[in-house]
């Protein structure tokens, strides 16, 4: 009974320690003000995304607290061929800013959390719960230097290395 105790102390500690990672969202969200299309700015570099450029999100609501998400970048360089990959999405918690995303069919889900958001929607901050990911959206294609440095800078507070992140990859 001993070890089993020590065992669920152990895994206690690892799983607050992780979750400690991730900051808290700073506002609520109005799930149907995150839908349109999304271009990304900077993003935590990843294997799904490996070797995108020029990656945008078409949210489109399907119901009450729920959308589709069609992502698309090109694969290899700006000009390369589009690729294609899409997702569903759900409102867990709108006052604390939780979506679950699933895909392949729902075969797999992953919450994200939205840390930050500009109060017209003209930006957003999204992350995983557990620290490792964190992106950086925008309504325009690009944007001027001091306003994408300034967005990097909000990761940066939030307690994320943004020598990780690829930034208007």
């Amino acid at each position: 009974m001993r070890i089993g105790l020590a065992i669920a102390a152990v895994l206690s500690v690892l799983a607050s320690s992780a979750l400690a990672l991730a900051p808290a969202p700073r506002k609520p969200i109005a799930f149907d003000r995150m839908m349109g299309r999304w271009y990304e700015v900077a993003r935590t570099a990843n294997d799904r995304q490996a070797g995108c450029h020029g990656a945008y999100s078409d949210w489109v609501r399907t119901g009450a607290g729920r959308a589709t998400v069609t992502n698309h970048c090109h694969k290899g360089s700006p000009g390369g061929p589009d690729s294609v990959f899409r997702s569903t999405a759900r409102l867990v918690d709108a006052a604390r800013a939780q979506i679950s995303m699933g895909f392949f069919l729902g075969a797999v889900n992953q919450e994200y959390w939205v840390l930050d958001h500009a109060d017209d929607y003209s930006w957003s901050i999204m992350a995983t719960p557990g620290g490792n990911y964190v992106w950086v959206f925008s309504r325009q294609k690009s944007l001027p230097a001091a306003q994408r440095d300034a967005l990097v800078a909000r990761v940066k507070a939030f307690g994320y290395p943004v020598s990780r992140l690829e930034v208007g990859a």
